[in-house]
């Protein structure tokens, strides 16, 4: 009798604390409040001109702080423009214009520049040369270099540009074009009188000249390499040299100083004079 008294003694406090246990998490919790300290009016707004909110807004806008919760992370980013864009520097906005002015340049002449006749490209590229935005020229050396034998002309004269980039333009389409010519004497002039200024535009710009002598005979090349080496101290542009002659001559021991240059041309060209002369024996006999 006194065991079943205990057990339902057990039972009831066992139902009391799972009822509490029940009540007690239907509970809400208690909300939290977050406290953000504003700075007193006087504090930030000395003149009276403006609210205490307007000045924590006009603070957090004009230095991009933000107001921090105890125990969350700073906000931190690249700041924005008003529409949330990466804010554009001078130079961006600078070079959008110069865009944007070529483009309003460039669009009457549009037909023509796509024109199938190759006089009309040229005399369509032509009005485009002296324009002060380089942008308008680059579209003229590509016109021009489009224009092939209507467009060379003018073509060479862009090599001489102020603006290297278009300068580069420039030397890089003609030396495409003056690599095509069948006739030795003149792609050897045009690169003769050019040589010099694709040098003062530095080795990349020179490596267009080389590139153009590719299908050169030997004899011819080293004549220009030779002319080429006594108008120039800058190192890389001497390296290239001497590398092209190395290439060019083959000699038993590879060259390495200008010096070597006159010695080692001349003694190429002997050789192949005689090789010549053995060819033309023989076919005498």
């Amino acid at each position: 009798m006194r065991l079943r008294n205990r057990v339902t003694v057990w039972i009831v406090l066992g139902l009391a604390v799972a009822v509490g246990a029940a009540l007690w998490l239907r509970k809400e919790p208690k909300p939290i409040s977050i406290e953000v300290d504003i700075p007193e009016e006087d504090e930030c707004c000395p003149d009276d001109d403006a609210c205490t909110m307007n000045a924590l807004q006009a603070h957090t806008h004009t230095t991009g702080d933000v107001p921090q919760v105890a125990g969350t992370v700073p906000i931190t980013g690249t700041r924005t423009n008003s529409v949330g864009a990466p804010a554009t520097s001078p130079a961006d906005e600078a070079e959008a214009a110069a865009e944007a002015e070529a483009r309003k340049v460039i669009a009457p002449l549009q037909e023509d520049l796509d024109s199938g006749d190759l006089k009309v490209v040229a005399a369509a590229a032509q009005k485009l040369m002296g324009h002060a935005n380089a942008k308008v020229r680059l579209q003229a050396v590509e016109s021009l270099a489009w224009a092939e034998s209507d467009g060379f002309a003018d073509l060479s004269k862009m090599l001489l540009d102020n603006d290297a980039d278009v300068a580069q333009a420039a030397l890089e389409a003609w030396a495409l074009q003056v690599q095509g010519f069948e006739s030795t004497q003149t792609k050897a002039k045009l690169l003769a009188e050019v040589g010099p200024v694709a040098m003062g535009l530095g080795s990349d710009a020179f490596q267009n000249v080389l590139d153009a002598m590719f299908d050169m005979p030997d004899a011819d090349a080293l004549k220009l390499l030779q002319g080429y080496s006594a108008q120039t101290e800058s190192p890389e542009l001497i390296e290239k040299i001497i590398d092209a002659v190395n290439n060019r001559a083959m000699p038993d021991t590879p060259i390495e100083s200008l010096a070597d240059i006159p010695k080692t041309i001349e003694a190429f060209l002997k050789n192949a004079a005689l090789e010549a002369a053995e060819e033309a024996a023989g076919e005498n006999k």
